[in-house]
């Protein structure tokens, strides 16, 4: 694609709920005086073009509007690129396509309006360029967009991982949730309970330890073989591991029906037998953009 394309096109929803590109009046030729030597002539092209537009944009000058317009439109092609990636990886699981979630973030005319601020504005206002790339924080505000989750709820996911739902669980928490809403009895919530404490102890420990080292943790791993054999001993590692995603599950389906979303049937009830999860979707495998990895602790 030539590189000057996503800053002179706006992407658009049409009347039809899909996509559009339109071509704002003059931008393309200020665009090609303004910053076509940063792209002829800099290895990391996109950055040294953000920052001069980024400074073009806040210098309120002669030159302000179509400065913003370009990282707009910039940003628009983000956006659309996070809903591409949520429909492919999610889509034909919980029944959703990529038109269905444009309408949702993707509300930017290329008009000034000072009474609304569209999405791609409002990540714009709250960028810091010393901190992440545009694209990464594009990508990070589209997919924590409240009615796009709201949406995704609606539609049973849920995108949080196993292991950040059971770090920040507590036994108690597990308790309400196993006896309330999935009516466990006694002898099985005390198990779940001793699983969960275990994890704890062996998994949120470690990360404990790690932040405590200044070490920068990004998400939230599976566990590693070593870890699930100190978590349940007596276990094999695959078997431990698919106890504790069963046990993620449960509150996961409780997590989604509280937040007023429709949660899928869960798979088994009894964490001792075998699960079967390899058929869902992993809610937080979506492909990232680059330097994303790098801008989690920061985020």
């Amino acid at each position: 694609m030539n590189t000057t394309f996503p800053y002179c096109h706006l992407v658009q929803l049409n009347s039809s709920g899909g996509f559009q590109l339109r071509a704002p009046r003059h931008l393309h030729n200020w665009f090609q005086q303004q910053c076509m030597d940063l792209l002829m002539n800099s290895s990391a092209a996109d950055v040294s073009v953000q920052n001069r537009l980024l400074s073009l944009w806040r210098a309120n000058g002669a030159d302000s509007y179509l400065a913003q317009l370009s990282l707009r439109c910039f940003v628009s092609h983000q956006i659309l690129r996070v809903c591409t990636q949520l429909a492919n990886q999610f889509g034909d699981f919980y029944s959703f396509t990529r038109d269905d979630l444009l309408p949702l973030v993707l509300d930017d005319t290329g008009e000034t309006n000072h009474t609304y601020q569209p999405f791609t504005l409002e990540i714009l206002n709250s960028y810091d360029g010393a901190k992440a790339r545009l694209s990464t924080w594009a990508a990070q505000l589209t997919r924590h967009h409240d009615e796009l989750n709201r949406y995704l709820l609606g539609k049973g996911l849920y995108r949080a991982s196993d292991w950040a739902i059971l770090n920040d669980t507590t036994p108690e928490q597990l308790r309400r949730v196993l006896a309330s809403y999935h009516g466990w009895g006694e002898a099985e919530i005390a198990a779940a309970q001793n699983l969960l404490a275990q994890y704890h102890q062996v998994y949120r420990q470690a990360r404990l330890n790690q932040r405590l080292q200044g070490q920068r943790l990004g998400r939230c791993q599976p566990p590693t073989p070593q870890q699930l054999r100190q978590i349940l001993p007596q276990l094999q590692p695959a078997e431990s591991l698919a106890r504790l995603k069963g046990l993620a599950a449960q509150l996961r389906q409780y997590r989604i029906h509280v937040r007023g979303g429709h949660p899928m049937t869960f798979l088994a009830a009894d964490l001792g037998q075998d699960f079967s999860l390899e058929n869902l979707p992993d809610p937080e495998h979506v492909n990232r953009v680059e330097g994303d990895d790098d801008q989690v602790e920061f985020l």
